[in-house]
């Protein structure tokens, strides 16, 4: 199996857990916890499970640091306002625009790093966003708060996707190091909003929804999405990252949370097309078709 087709299946894994993740902070949300202490917990405790596999690595590079602090503080930022989100919203709402990254992740590799995206992925994530919509096309979406902060999380989570990219491609950062430091870093930066938004409150009510994002969806995933990082674009890691809306609004169906609807098959067929369609090598097949004429 390819290193691209390998990375794309991991991808596939993150996005099942990204999409599990909902249901496990919304058991933390209704059990009482508040938004800074939740992510304290996911930061440290995540960061400091995965640290334990990498006592022995050299740790003496700056640019390591430098890369798992920035990418930190957008994985941060788009933590804290999904987590706020959800507590104003529905799971199939949030995870829809916070699957707007889809779209993001392109024009911040066209405007802001002048990369070229193939034609190909611009159409894929395009046609993922019209999946995504589907899963949500039954709720009207105004512009409230709730759907502001899930704008807001799109937006960060779309620069910490090309931002892991471009460090792996400069620095090949080993994928363990570099989460350890992305999560310490959304730790310590929870640790100050813990303080200057006065939440302080800890329980115990909830801890399995704690635990899961802190150790499948923060450490696990996190790994798992920086590994895959290395072989494929940016782009198509947005496409595949995004099925965890599609993901959440199943998991949310099964757990009875929300009915299946029309639109959520038609969706999901919709965004399994997008994936099938980044996977699709236009040039061998023109290739072949020129050999076999």
């Amino acid at each position: 199996m390819s290193k691209s087709k390998s990375s794309t299946i991991a991808l596939l894994i993150v996005a099942v857990i990204w999409g599990g993740a909902y249901l496990g902070v919304g058991s933390a949300i209704n059990a009482g916890w508040e938004t800074f202490p939740l992510l304290l917990v996911r930061g440290f405790l995540g960061g400091s499970v995965v640290l334990l596999f990498t006592l022995k690595k050299n740790w003496k590079n700056r640019a390591l640091f430098k890369d798992g602090i920035i990418a930190g503080t957008f994985y941060f930022f788009g933590f804290a306002f999904q987590t706020f989100g959800q507590k104003l919203s529905l799971i199939s709402n949030i995870a829809f625009l916070t699957a707007l990254n889809i779209v993001f992740v392109p024009i911040i590799e066209i405007i802001i790093y002048k990369r070229k995206v193939r034609l190909q992925l611009v159409i894929a994530s395009l046609l993922a966003f019209v999946g995504v919509s589907f899963l949500t096309f039954e709720q009207s979406i105004s512009l409230r708060w709730a759907d502001i902060l899930g704008i807001l999380c799109a937006i960060c989570f779309a620069f910490q996707i090309v931002y892991i990219k471009k460090s792996a491609s400069k620095h090949d950062h080993d994928p363990l190091q570099l989460t350890v430091v992305q999560l310490y870093t959304m730790g310590f930066l929870s640790l100050l909003g813990m303080f200057v938004a006065n939440e302080t409150y800890f329980t115990f009510k909830g801890i399995e929804g704690v635990l899961y994002a802190a150790l499948l969806s923060s450490a696990l995933a996190s790994v798992i999405q920086i590994w895959a990082q290395k072989n494929i674009s940016s782009s198509k890691a947005g496409v595949i990252i995004g099925l965890e809306a599609l993901f959440a609004t199943i998991f949310a169906v099964m757990f009875n949370y929300e009915t299946l609807t029309n639109n959520i098959i038609i969706g999901g067929i919709i965004m399994l097309s997008a994936i099938i369609l980044t996977e699709i090598d236009f040039k061998k097949q023109n290739e072949i078709t020129k050999y076999k004429i």
